[in-house]
């Protein structure tokens, strides 16, 4: 096809590379993960929004809320758990000193190395010194185990799964950009869980019955990104909806192949070898869809 971006395997395994035959303007003009994800749900609805046409309704405006307290509960989360880990680190440290105070008093009582009168009292402070430890040791106990259940509770609350926030989805946060495919994208938050890097997207709104296709489409393109920022592939990525279930979406080749056919396809549109069209006959999707009001293809 004219124009088309080919994608050819490369002789190394799982590597890209893109023979970029677009004019350069657009082989080089950067689409993001958002952008993909609006593309796959309707082409015609990402060429508006291209155009400058801006998404409107209640719904927009209801997502944009709760990701904002999604944004704030984040932040907690991380606050809470970086107070729980100095609190872990004290006590241990503090059990630690406890011990080793405690067996050097009682061996220097029992084996009477100064003299007994001397060990006698020398050991008597060393274990009262240990008592002392002990009592900030369980102070930070009960600071560890204070700023866990908050940490736990933000969690359930918010529907964020076990493992260190790596990342979130803030106004100034940078965004993951993969120069080889002009790709950019900021996930809600990136959860490390060992040596993986698992991106997190966040629905609002309806819940389906399972994932769109959309929305799977744009978690697979954050673990692109992802596997060329910290290269290493994630497993999965995960996507939430407003139940707070959290659906595994694996990352395997057959997503990405997915996700470059996308990109091709929008850089096809873009350089005008292909006009956008609108991929399904559902009124209810399009009765959904923020920028209804100014599409010349909508369904009555």
């Amino acid at each position: 096809m004219a124009g088309f971006t080919e994608c050819v395997e490369s002789a190394e395994p799982n590597k890209h590379i893109y023979n970029l035959s677009f004019p350069p303007d657009v082989a080089r003009k950067v689409i993001t993960c958002s952008e993909l994800e609006r593309f796959a749900y309707c082409p015609y609805s990402w060429w508006l929004s291209r155009e400058g046409v801006r998404g409107e309704g209640e719904a927009l405006k209801q997502g944009v809320e709760d990701h904002h307290d999604l944004e704030e509960g984040l932040e907690m989360i991380k606050e809470a758990d970086m107070a729980a880990g100095v609190a872990e680190k004290g006590l241990v440290g503090f059990n630690f000193g406890t011990i080793i105070l405690a067996l050097i008093g009682i061996t220097i009582l029992f084996v009477g190395i100064f003299g007994k009168e001397e060990s006698s009292n020398l050991g008597a402070i060393l274990l009262i010194f240990g008592l002392i430890w002990s009592l900030i040791a369980a102070f930070y106990l009960y600071d560890y185990l204070t700023r866990t259940d908050v940490s736990m509770t933000l969690r359930a609350s918010h529907g964020v799964p076990t493992g260190e926030i790596e990342y979130s989805d803030k106004i100034k946060a940078p965004s993951y950009f993969s120069e080889e495919y002009m790709l950019s994208g900021k996930p809600d938050y990136i959860i490390k869980k060992g040596e993986d890097y698992i991106p997190v997207e966040i629905k609002t709104g309806r819940i389906p019955r399972g994932p769109f296709f959309s929305h799977i489409l744009q978690v697979v393109a954050y673990c692109l990104l992802i596997e060329e920022r910290y290269g290493k592939a994630p497993p999965c990525g995960i996507l939430e909806y407003a139940d707070h279930k959290l659906h595994r979406i694996d990352y395997d080749e057959k997503g990405k192949e997915l996700v470059f056919s996308k990109l091709d396809e929008m850089r096809e549109m873009l350089a005008g070898g292909k006009k956008p069209y609108r991929n399904h006959n559902r009124r209810g999707k399009c009765h959904n869809c923020s920028r209804r009001g100014h599409c010349p293809v909508r369904l009555p």
